[in-house]
């Protein structure tokens, strides 16, 4: 199982798809990259670019091969993101 795809709890990797429970609250949960790309409502490449730029949501380091994001980070940067057109 790759631990770059998975979710996150503690040090308990959980399988794809897996729901991690809430470190404080409902939003501090924290999601693999695909899990997170999805919240996002974007592709795992878009989100990447994004990180690469600087223009991403905080991620965390895990190990060298093991990136998470928390999920109020992922639904914040998406909210700043919605264009309105009038």
């Amino acid at each position: 199982m790759d631990a770059a795809n998975t979710l996150v709890s503690g040090t308990k990797i959980l399988p794809p798809g897996a729901v991690a429970p809430p470190l404080d609250g409902a939003d501090d949960a924290l999601l693999s990259v695909s899990a997170a790309a999805k919240a996002a409502g974007v592709d795992v490449r878009t989100l990447e670019m994004h990180v690469r730029r600087g223009s991403g949501p905080k991620r965390f380091k895990l190990s060298a091969r093991c990136v998470v994001y928390r999920l109020s980070a992922i639904r914040r940067w998406r909210d700043e993101r919605i264009v309105v057109r009038q």
